[in-house]
């Protein structure tokens, strides 16, 4: 699913390392589309294409920049057990995003389409994973909420605090892992 021009530049960096390969193809891809949302492009909320038809339209959303830099990372030679596409929260946008991370030289690099710079994956505190994606296997993530201490009307002064314990479900996804 990837084009012939773009297989043929993947390709191409096989001799380069890594880091060298996550960085030319983040830019590749960051600099032949551009952002577009689903609705305004296809006329329905979401649709996820493949790397050779984003890069020949020349546009797509978050998570079309991340398919082709998955398809085409793979054809500069990386393997799928290091390659995740992630869905997740940004919390500061308040609002779901997209991004490739792939495992390199002992790290977890993301591949945002917001940037062509690699970013570690610790520098992303506002970044929180909601799905993931790498090969045939996913994981769903939860998250421990934090409940603030609730006060009951009572006779006693002062009134006592009881603090809610909050529990927190991880489901994963039929026939995949949960590591």
């Amino acid at each position: 699913a990837v084009g012939a021009t773009s297989a043929s530049y993947a390709a191409s960096l096989g001799g380069r390392s890594p880091i060298e390969r996550l960085e030319a193809i983040n830019r590749y891809v960051n600099a032949r589309v551009r952002f577009i949302d689903d609705i305004n492009q296809y006329g329905v909320a979401d649709l996820w294409t493949s790397a050779a038809d984003t890069l020949r339209r020349g546009r797509g959303d978050c998570e079309d920049y991340a398919i082709a830099k998955l398809q085409l990372l793979r054809r500069a030679g990386f393997a799928d057990k290091d390659l995740y596409l992630v869905i997740l929260r940004d919390a500061l946008r308040r609002a779901d995003h997209a991004v490739l991370v792939a495992r390199a030289e002992g790290r977890l690099l993301v591949l945002d389409n917001g940037t062509d710079r690699l970013i570690d994956s610790y520098e992303m505190p506002d970044y929180r994973p909601i799905v993931t994606f790498s090969g045939d296997r996913a994981w769903t993530h939860g998250y421990r909420r934090e409940q603030p201490p609730v006060t009951y009307a009572s006779y006693e002064s002062p009134a006592p605090t009881v603090t809610v314990a909050a529990a927190s479900v991880a489901a994963v996804t039929a026939g995949a892992s949960s590591n």
